[in-house]
């Protein structure tokens, strides 16, 4: 949130890896580490590995939640969505479940 507050509150400038850290500082972090993994590009590779990650599964809008890694809910539903989501979440680990069952027997 702190992040959120400084772009959209504050107005402060995001792009600039010094003010970047002194949010970070206020959020509780180390500011000399964040302005280290800013200036190193230190977890660039396995943010954009993520990013790839979930753009291979259509994630592209926020907020997106992914229920046991496969299903999606994107962006912001209402509680009948979730609920929805939920039951058919359950009833297809159900029949996975059974089916695994049966292919275990045979």
């Amino acid at each position: 949130m702190a992040l959120f507050k400084a772009y959209f509150s504050d107005h402060e400038d995001i792009s600039n890896d010094l003010q970047l850290a002194l949010i970070a500082e206020k959020a509780g972090f180390n500011k000399a580490q964040a302005l280290s993994v800013l200036q190193t590009k230190q977890y660039e590779k396995a943010v954009r590995d993520a990013q790839k990650r979930w753009r291979t599964q259509e994630i592209n809008s926020v907020p997106s939640s992914i229920l046991q890694r496969k299903y999606l809910i994107a962006g912001a539903q209402d509680i009948k969505a979730w609920h929805g989501r939920i039951l058919l979440t359950k009833s297809w680990q159900m029949i996975y479940n059974r089916a695994e069952k049966i292919k275990a027997t045979i």
